[in-house]
């Protein structure tokens, strides 16, 4: 009974010590792109708990049997020690060690097994979100004998959005340089958004010429997303590039969409061409009352274009300035939020399940000698 108390208490305890990890407080006003939810993290959690139940009464002794194993040159790690451990693990330096070295003894096993299918990288950047350990996924990440492990969208997506919670923007363009040296340029257009979300934080010319580039890069492999080219965009104009930007705008898919209109005003706002602008706020105010905000403009955009043409003293003004009162009297001037706030707000996605599937049948398609050892379905 008193084995019981003892490791109920343990296990509460390991739960609060996690929820105050996972809070956060320094960072918390800091969004990440993607919620909890599409990561798997609370898939994960759950999963946790479920480990954590089964091992109450033994987990010191399966740590002490794990750490024997690593310690002997022909120590072997099978997929249920190293799955459990990834679920048992606590965020200090010995457990998340533990978990370092039976993943190197796991894959020096499975080199020479020739089936299974079980892929770790997800999970355990699962974990290390969790535990909210950004330095450690990001050692382990470069570690040159792990790497491959997180070469998936899921692992290389949750590492990204784990950095970005903590603004370490110069180690998302890493990590993103690294994928791509390895699985080639196709490959990380699906997470690139997160490294141009980065260089908008991180406001450099170094960020703004990186993201530019790579916006370029991208497109000679298919056309970004609206929200992606949004984000370029607007770092091209904050880093006078508002030509550039124009011609960004023209190829995005969403032409009429608030942020494209927005930034097209920003754009002209900032050559000082203001007579372009007249026609996309007159075309705003002759559509339809009834969806405002769907032909609307973000309010910071709206103050930036008054206070330049007090500046100015454009001869448009008067007439940009009717056409602003009359984009007021509609309510088509959106005050609740910010166009930054809109273009870095959380990204639509689908299930993890769905990305876990991707990410088993790139597996899959591996050649023999790269499967790795265990089960056949994600966690």
């Amino acid at each position: 009974m008193a084995v019981g108390l003892r490791g109920l208490f343990k296990l509460n305890l390991g739960l609060a010590k996690s929820l105050v990890s996972k809070s956060n407080f320094i960072n918390v006003s800091v969004r990440t792109l993607y919620v909890d939810r599409d990561l798997g993290i609370h898939t994960y959690e759950n999963t946790r708990f479920v480990f954590r139940n089964q091992f109450v009464s033994i987990e010191d002794t399966f740590r002490v049997k794990m750490r024997e194993i690593c310690n002997k040159e022909d120590g072997v790690i099978f997929t249920e020690d190293l799955k459990a451990m990834i679920h048992l693990a606590q965020s200090n330096e010995e457990d998340l060690q533990l978990v370092t070295e039976m993943l190197k003894k796991f894959i020096n096993f499975k080199n020479n097994v020739q089936f299974g299918s079980y892929v770790f990288g997800p999970v355990l950047m699962r974990m290390l979100y969790y535990l909210n350990e950004p330095q450690k996924a990001l050692d382990i990440f470069k570690n040159p004998e792990l790497t491959e492990t997180f070469m998936y969208h899921s692992a290389i997506r949750i590492l990204l959005c784990l950095l970005y919670k903590h603004q370490m923007y110069q180690d998302i363009r890493d990590v993103i340089d690294i994928a791509e040296k390895l699985k080639g340029k196709e490959f990380i257009t699906s997470t690139i958004i997160i490294a141009y979300a980065a260089c908008f934080k991180e406001n450099t010319p170094e960020a703004a010429e990186y993201a530019i580039k790579s916006w370029k890069e991208h497109c000679k492999i298919r056309i970004p997303t609206s929200r992606a080219t949004g984000i370029v965009s607007h770092i091209a104009i904050r880093h006078n590039s508002p030509e550039e930007a124009l011609e960004m705008l023209s190829v995005a898919h969403r032409d009429g969409s608030i942020v494209i209109r927005c930034l097209k005003v920003l754009a002209y706002t900032k050559l000082g061409r203001y007579l372009q602008i007249i026609p996309m706020l007159k075309y705003s105010t002759e559509q339809d009352l009834s969806v405002p905000h769907k032909f609307g403009f973000y309010a910071d955009v709206i103050c930036e274009l008054e206070e330049k043409l007090k500046d100015d003293g454009a001869s448009e003004r008067d007439e940009i300035m009717y056409l602003i009162s009359k984009l007021r009297q509609q309510q088509r001037i959106e005050s609740e939020k910010t166009l930054e706030e809109h273009l870095l707000r959380p990204l639509q996605f689908r299930s993890n399940q769905r990305e876990d599937l991707n990410d088993r049948r790139s597996h899959m398609n591996r050649p023999r000698d790269e499967f790795k050892v265990g089960l056949k379905n994600y966690l």
